[in-house]
């Protein structure tokens, strides 16, 4: 009994492998690629080329610098770019790595694609979607139609993000859950849209900074070096032209500085002539003698009493400078009267 149990559970593990063999059909074709793309499927790594069919559970890693195209059964293109890592389950999509652009009209089907934080549910939509393992970080930006990005643990509550908008889902960002929907600006659209080479939305008029404008490839110039011996010397001067526009109409945009004419200086020698004035000395004479500041000039000393002329005149003899010494307050007190009376 032992052994027919045995028997019986290999013979269900062997139909289980083989089934999954039988249903692993095809999902898509490479339409076009640039760099080295590899290709995991049953176990086997494959390198990519054109025309190669993808299978279902197929995964898909192209290397630094490459690109990949792919056209699946669901009338959509599937565009991955560098260090990019993509795997088919079914109708179920997961990111693993890198950017993706998908375009197209779509099923009527829902697909769902998945990343290691984050869900996104698209149909008839062109965008694109990343997923950035380092920072745990997954972006979406709509060019056309609309995607539903959720956190992948709560699947249930969803940001719908328009056509000209982006959204991302990070764990330190209000705990995982989806930043509300926002204009995306032309610069950050041109640099998202730059790092796949030669695609173009399907759709020329794409809203970008909440306006519609026409999309236009970037042109990426040279900035000088060797230039293969492949390129078209017409291309090499059509962006030198495009580069010296470029210049002229940032130039154009500088506010010019209106210059006045101003008249030479030359220094001239000024004379200031000052009106003479004669210095006017009034001295007293040498042998005048100052009366004290106490006595009043007008006082009559014969109507005082002799006890008073006498302490008059015994004051007088007590003088407390000598008569060289009054002379020179006098004709300092000349000098200040006179410096008054001219200045």
């Amino acid at each position: 009994m032992t052994r027919f149990t045995k028997i019986t559970a290999k013979f269900l593990l062997l139909t289980f492998l083989s089934s999954m063999t039988v249903y692993a059909k095809p999902v898509g074709v490479i339409k076009s690629l640039s760099g080295k793309v590899f290709v995991f499927s049953d176990g086997n790594i494959l390198d990519g080329s054109v025309g190669m069919t993808i299978n279902d559970y197929s995964s898909v890693t192209t290397e630094v610098g490459g690109q990949l195209t792919i056209a699946d059964y669901h009338d959509r293109l599937i565009h991955l770019s560098g260090s990019s890592n993509l795997t088919f389950m079914k109708n179920l999509l997961e990111l693993k790595s890198g950017y993706l652009w998908v375009q197209g009209r779509g099923s009527s089907n829902d697909t769902v694609l998945k990343t290691a934080n984050a869900q996104v549910v698209f149909n008839q939509v062109e965008g694109i979607v990343s997923y950035d393992p380092g920072a745990h970080k997954t972006q979406v930006l709509t060019i056309t139609g609309h995607f539903d990005l959720s956190n992948i643990e709560r699947s249930f509550f969803s940001e719908r993000v328009q056509a000209g908008t982006f959204s991302f889902v990070e764990k330190n960002y209000e705990n995982g859950n989806p930043r509300k929907s926002t204009p995306i600006g032309k610069k950050s659209y041109l640099k998202v849209v730059s790092l796949f080479s030669g695609i173009e939305p399907l759709e020329k008029n794409v809203i970008v900074g909440g306006r519609v404008s026409s999309y236009k490839p970037v042109v990426n110039v040279s900035p000088g070096g060797r230039f293969l011996a492949s390129k078209n010397i017409s291309d090499l001067d059509d962006k030198k032209n495009t580069g010296q526009n470029l210049m002229e109409k940032e130039l154009g945009k500088l506010k010019k500085i209106k210059k006045e004419p101003t008249l030479p200086t030359h220094p001239v020698k000024i004379n200031i002539f000052w009106p003479e004035k004669k210095l006017v000395k009034n001295i007293s004479p040498t042998n005048q003698v100052r009366s004290p500041a106490s006595v009043s000039p007008s006082l009559n000393l014969e109507q005082n009493d002799d006890f008073q002329i006498d302490l008059v005149e015994e004051y007088k003899s007590q003088q407390k400078h000598k008569i060289e010494l009054h002379q020179l307050i006098n004709e300092l007190d000349s000098y200040k009267d006179d410096f008054n009376t001219n200045y």
